[in-house]
């Protein structure tokens, strides 16, 4: 398992995710902007991180079977931030929607659940809920790097195969972030995940501007009318 971490930044602008970026392994990057507690993308290890794009919503993972405790889980993707004013302070992930899985074109949803906590620190493992209910997760210390493990309940070295995606958000304070995605793959090729990532990006992630275009064609056809 990875050491526990968590790095911080503050104040950069927002920057349009592409899913070309949507790499596997990538840490999720905690970012208060303008008011907001977003979600973003950092490459790399301490102390050689690049914290990039803070408009990440879509990351991806790798699961893979553990012959030590028998089952298939990863610690990845982890959370890291930079900001000095929230260093120290108290910040918590919820699983916002039961599981779904990859069935080539479409995430739908599943009767398998994964699990997600440090059961080696005292804290079990929670579960992605069976309905869309939202289920509170853990919460911990913004430090200095942190790693949660996911558990794909069930399977085994020979089966589970598929890519599964968890909805979650933070929330820190009175602060709560947008929805974001971890898509774990567990035994397909990376063509495949990289088309479920894709998949998430332009179905499940509002596109930048949208809301601000509709307005616009409103507006436009409310002064035809008048005219």
């Amino acid at each position: 398992m990875n050491m526990q971490r968590v790095f911080l930044t503050f104040g950069a602008a927002a920057v349009i995710a592409s899913p070309a970026a949507l790499a596997d392994g990538d840490d999720i990057q905690v970012a208060l902007v303008q008011g907001e507690l977003r979600t973003g993308v950092v490459v790399g290890e301490p102390p050689n991180q690049n914290f990039g794009d803070v408009e990440q919503r879509v990351f991806g993972a790798d699961l893979e079977f553990n012959a030590i405790t028998n089952d298939v889980r990863i610690d990845e993707p982890g959370y890291a931030s930079r900001d000095p004013l929230l260093l120290g302070q108290s910040i918590q992930f919820n699983i916002r929607k039961a599981l779904r899985s990859w069935n080539g074109s479409s995430f739908v949803t599943t009767s398998t659940t994964m699990g997600t906590g440090l059961p080696d620190l005292g804290q079990p493992f929670i579960n992605t809920p069976a309905t869309d209910t939202p289920v509170a997760g853990y919460s911990w210390l913004l430090s200095d790097d942190f790693h949660f493990d996911w558990l794909l309940n069930g399977a085994t070295s020979s089966t589970g195969q598929g890519i599964y995606l968890a909805e979650l958000e933070l929330v820190a304070g009175s602060l709560t972030s947008r929805p974001f995605w971890i898509a774990f793959n567990y035994g397909l090729t990376e063509a495949e995940h990289d088309a479920a990532k894709d998949w998430v990006q332009e179905n499940l992630v509002p596109t930048p501007g949208g809301a601000a275009l509709l307005g616009f064609a409103l507006a436009a056809g409310l002064r035809r009318r008048r005219g």
